[in-house]
């Protein structure tokens, strides 16, 4: 039996489009990102299909660049870890890249995370945080404590990603508070 650690498995999405070898499944991903080695492009994910009465899930993983807010991800990765009852290993590829002498990231993983960082702190169109500010603290904590510290992220993205998750309860709470203690008046009503 193939222990969780050595990443022998990996759950993917619930549906496939081929059944492969797990070797010719590397193949192809190694393949696809070479023109940007050891790097997490969008969209790029390995798949196998597996017979489920022969097959016991171990572990569901979640790769980062070691630079982004992956919140979709999470999300369902913390579906698939209560639905099977199993660890979630945080793959950061960063640090493979540092090992291979590469740059933690490249240019193009960076701004995305700038840009991230400017979808998360501006409020006027995440009307969801403004439901359940209990709910968004526990989610936003478990994702800086599992992802970002789990997966060593450096110190200053630790630090921006803090930053915005603080802002972003902030907000939820204050709009919260907003809500249940203020009574609209004439001026409040546009006409």
């Amino acid at each position: 039996m193939h222990s969780f650690d050595n990443g022998t498995y990996v759950i993917a999405p619930s549906f496939a489009t081929k059944i492969q070898s797990p070797k010719q499944v590397e193949y192809e991903c190694i393949q696809k990102s070479k023109a940007r080695p050891l790097s997490n492009p969008g969209g790029l994910y390995s798949e196998e299909v597996i017979d489920a009465a022969n097959t016991e899930v171990i572990g569901v993983v979640l790769q980062t660049n070691g630079c982004e807010i992956n919140l979709a991800d999470y999300e369902q990765v913390l579906e698939l870890k209560k639905k099977y009852n199993v660890p979630v290993k945080i793959i950061n590829m960063a640090l493979f890249r540092e090992k291979k002498g590469l740059e933690k990231y490249e240019k193009q993983d960076y701004q995305n995370f700038i840009s991230q960082l400017g979808f998360w702190s501006d409020f006027s169109h995440i009307d969801n945080i403004k439901t359940s500010p209990e709910q968004l603290r526990t989610f936003l904590n478990g994702y800086y404590s599992d992802v970002v510290v789990g997966g060593n992220y450096e110190s200053d993205i630790r630090d921006k990603i803090s930053q915005t998750f603080t802002k972003m309860i902030e907000y939820a709470y204050s709009h919260q508070r907003f809500e249940n203690t203020h009574t609209p008046s004439k001026l409040d009503i546009e006409i």
